[in-house]
């Protein structure tokens, strides 16, 4: 076999490979099967967050009384507070409060006219016109003040602010001051004295109700006209136990009482 026949010979078997029957394929794979829909997350059950831990919302006055026009109680949410002049409008119209409760609504007590009561002991430090507006706005709402300018310095003052709170000369004291670290400091080293600081009406509440806070210390240079108001007229008017818890009571005397 030349090599022209031995050339033309491996074109054909070439070829036929090629062109050959093809051998068969494996099968395909099966297909997955399409994924179910997924159901909606079933709605919870929790109950939503109570909204006494959310933001504020002030009542005023104009709101009381358009409340009160129905003759029934007025009823405030958990979150609801009222505004000084607001509280002077449920005392001057004699306004009845009430709050939710798992029976319905409960009737609140509205606190006493302040004009009932002992003065409150004021000091000022720094303060300028419109701490001085805040206290002119009290006094006018019936709140008796007692101003301690006599030493010409406030620490001075302070003491002998805090000597008539402990005697009963006075119903309570108040540092209007720019910054609370020293008159807090000062204040809790007077015998008898119990501070708060008043950042807001339901912290001095609290303080009067664990401790029976009879001094609030108030920085007045980062309090607006209404936050000043608003912590002076709730420690003026709440009611006091006459002493503050009973364990507390014991640990502050037995302190109080080392050298």
């Amino acid at each position: 076999m030349d090599t022209e026949q031995i050339v033309n010979d491996v074109v054909r078997r070439v070829l036929a490979r090629l062109t050959g029957p093809k051998a068969p394929s494996a099968p395909p794979a099966p297909a997955l099967p399409a994924p179910a829909p997924s159901s909606p997350a079933p709605a919870s059950s929790a109950p939503a967050s109570s909204v006494s831990g959310g933001p504020k919302r002030f009542i005023s006055a104009a709101e009381v009384a358009e409340r009160a026009a129905t003759g029934r109680p007025v009823v405030l949410a958990p979150a609801e507070r009222l505004t000084p002049l607001a509280w002077d409008y449920v005392r001057d119209h004699k306004v009845r409060l009430a709050e939710p409760s798992p029976f319905g609504v409960r009737l609140v007590d509205t606190p006493a006219p302040a004009t009932l009561t002992k003065p409150i002991g004021i000091v000022l430090w720094g303060a300028g016109d419109p701490v001085l507006a805040v206290l002119t706005a009290l006094a006018r709402a019936g709140l008796e003040l007692r101003r301690y300018e006599q030493a010409g310095c406030w620490t001075r003052d302070g003491v002998a602010m805090m000597k008539d709170v402990v005697d009963g000369d006075v119903r309570g004291g108040v540092f209007l001051v720019p910054t609370a670290p020293a008159a807090m400091v000062l204040a809790n080293k007077f015998r008898g004295i119990r501070a708060v600081q008043g950042n807001g009406p339901d912290g001095v509440a609290e303080g009067i109700a664990q401790l029976d806070a009879n001094v609030v210390v108030v920085e007045h240079a980062r309090r607006s006209f209404y936050e000043i108001r608003n912590v002076i007229d709730t420690f003026a008017t709440l009611p006091r136990s006459g002493a503050p818890d009973a364990a507390l009571a014991e640990a502050i005397a037995t302190l109080e009482g080392r050298p």
